[in-house]
């Protein structure tokens, strides 16, 4: 019997972990004369082991609760242990891959850029921390992915691999998207409602002096048909400020529908056409 493992209690009443050895010494006979060994208090060892198991179990339970799937991988960056809940996220199997590395789940520039980074941090047995990358699932669709990992040790300290989660965080990337796209769209709304402003300060008096000269002057003057002129295009240019106004309020309140956009972009072009015209008559 060798290393026999078994509890024993002491003669204080605690109890400890112990490993035994046995062998049985015969005569010339062949016959059994007595036994030799010796027994070795390893309960040091064992509580180790005990941690270790303990910790071990509270990360998978910590793992499961906060990643979508689990990974482990060799020194070659190849799947050894994927978890089930990989098929919910990306379609696959768990024995679909083993033996592929999680670059070949990315599409070919983000393969490039990740394997850039995933690199340096191996080359110094670093954590990976919340590495925000593309997988493309089973059926080609995109899957942004937030990874994380620990490095894997072996008796003399060497990394033999990674072990970590991934969690898929496609739905707040949409989101983180949309808002960005809002905040930029409410910046332009703001740009044009500023210009809008400054543009109607502008067109106020040359309208205001416009009218005036039009109500004084003779009416055979030979200048009323250019202030006519004039009025009219003062008038034309304050429907396109109130146009670029609705604009603005529009993008601001999130309630600007694309019509806006071209009816805005039509009276701009009627606006120059007709003044066009008009200085070629």
């Amino acid at each position: 019997m060798k290393n026999f493992e078994f509890k024993v209690k002491c003669k204080d009443g605690l109890h400890i972990w112990v490993s035994n050895s046995t062998r049985t010494i015969y005569d010339q006979n062949d016959k059994a004369v007595f036994y030799e060994g010796n027994v070795s208090d390893i309960t040091d060892r064992k509580q180790a082991e005990e941690s270790l198991k303990e910790s071990e179990n509270r990360f998978r339970d910590v793992s499961l609760n906060m990643a979508d799937w689990i990974w482990e991988t060799n020194s070659e960056n190849k799947f050894t242990y994927i978890s089930q809940g990989v098929k919910d996220v990306l379609g696959y199997a768990p024995e679909e891959l083993i033996g592929k590395t999680p670059f070949d789940l990315m599409p070919e520039d983000e393969s490039v850029r990740v394997k850039e980074i995933v690199s340096k941090i191996v080359s110094k047995s670093e954590n990976i921390k919340d590495l925000e990358n593309w997988n493309i699932d089973k059926t080609g669709h995109r899957v942004f992915m937030l990874t994380s990992g620990i490095p894997i040790l072996d008796n003399e300290g060497k990394t033999r691999g990674y072990r970590g989660v991934n969690q898929n965080i496609t739905a707040q990337r949409k989101l983180e998207t949309q808002l960005q796209q809002a905040q930029k769209m409410e910046s332009i709304g703001t740009l044009a409602g500023g210009i809008a402003h400054d543009f109607n300060n502008i067109l106020f008096p040359i309208m205001g002096h416009t009218e005036m000269l039009l109500e004084d002057i003779p009416e055979d003057s030979p200048f009323r048909d250019s202030l006519n002129k004039i009025y009219s295009g003062t008038l034309r240019a304050k429907d396109l400020v109130k146009q670029i106004l609705t604009f603005s309020l529009g993008i601001k309140g999130f309630l600007l529908k694309p019509i806006v956009m071209k009816d805005l972009s039509q009276k701009i072009r009627e606006v120059l056409d007709s003044n066009k015209n008009e200085n070629t008559n």
